[in-house]
């Protein structure tokens, strides 16, 4: 009885020796696997890192839009209280129109880089078009409504549409003409602005 005890101990020695054992081989295994997949990654980084491009796209940007009241040289204040005007049609006479730059505008600016020049500000952007006595050279009765639309890049509108309340497409391509023609300070930044007579 005493020597089936001894070997029964021996046994359970030996199998708990087994099984350190094993789980000593899993948790190389394990290891191994980890820093396999470790090395794998780093691999993929370093290689993926090299061909990384730091080009941001600053795509439709509309933050850069200007909003100017003008008033117009020689032409009659409106009197108050004007009623409830109809959205009018407008158009352009040449050129691109003001909704297709805004839309196709994708500026890319590399990180690292510095850019040619600062962007326009709002008070230089306004001030080609504060005082619009083309308004009423191109023949805007007093009760028209005239919105112009500008996108600007290189101190020239690439981008124009103005719209008329009523409706009225001469008028409205007279303007179009009249602001193809005027200059801003140059930037290579495309900026946009609104002007409301």
């Amino acid at each position: 009885m005493l020597r089936e005890r001894r070997a029964e101990e021996k046994a359970v020695v030996r199998a708990a020796d087994a099984d350190k054992k094993r789980g000593i081989a899993k948790s190389i295994v394990a290891l191994s696997f980890v820093v396999a997949l470790a090395g794998v990654l780093a691999v993929w980084f370093f290689t993926r890192r090299g061909t990384r491009n730091d080009n941001v796209v600053v795509s439709k940007d509309r933050a850069g839009n200007v909003e100017v009241n003008g008033d117009i040289k020689g032409r009659k204040k409106r009197a108050a209280g004007g009623g409830v005007h109809a959205v009018g049609a407008g158009g352009y006479s040449g050129g691109q129109s003001y909704e297709a730059v805004l839309n196709g505008t994708n500026e890319s600016i590399n990180i690292g880089e510095l850019p040619g020049s600062a962007d326009l500000t709002n008070a230089q952007l306004a001030a080609p078009l504060r005082h619009a006595s083309f308004v009423v050279s191109c023949g805007a009765p007093d009760d028209m409504k005239v919105t112009v639309h500008v996108a600007v890049r290189m101190g020239v509108p690439i981008g124009v549409t103005v719209v008329t309340t009523p409706p009225q497409g001469g008028v409205a391509s007279c303007i179009d003409r009249a602001v193809r023609g005027i200059r801003w300070p140059q930037s290579p930044k495309t900026d946009f602005v609104t002007t409301s007579y």
